[in-house]
């Protein structure tokens, strides 16, 4: 889903919604047990640990306008947001944001069972 930012930063924004989206997981599977850190982490936290791959030992996310959740802290993200790369290069101020997949399936993004669509997890992101 491709959307444009208004009324905020867009890195604000893209923060918030990577939270949310982390929070909805509710929680580790699988050896992710190895990385959680509970539920009172803070969204600065879950944030950092995207932009630095915190559960991997390599860091494919630096400088390249791409920042893809797949475990963060043990919780199965598998979520990819996309500004300012190839997908959106119509936009000189870097408020369009795209987000993958565009249609979440709970076996693979923990977060659908509470936000079952991009829209939904945009549109609780914005309100909140």
């Amino acid at each position: 889903m491709k959307f444009k930012v208004t009324g905020t930063d867009p890195e604000v924004f893209i923060s918030r919604m990577f939270y949310l989206a982390w929070r909805a997981c509710r929680g580790p599977l699988g050896m992710g047990v190895l990385q959680d850190r509970g539920t009172n982490v803070p969204e600065h936290d879950v944030y950092t640990n995207i932009r630095v791959n915190g559960d991997y030992p390599v860091n494919w996310n630096e400088g390249t306008g791409v920042l893809s959740a797949d475990y963060v802290f043990g919780r199965m993200m598998k979520m990819t947001v996309r500004r300012k790369d190839a997908d959106c290069n119509d936009d000189p101020d870097g408020t369009i944001i795209m987000v993958q997949p565009d249609e979440p399936q709970h076996a693979y993004q923990a977060w659908a069972t509470e936000y079952p669509h991009v829209s939904d997890l945009v549109a609780a992101t914005a309100a909140s």
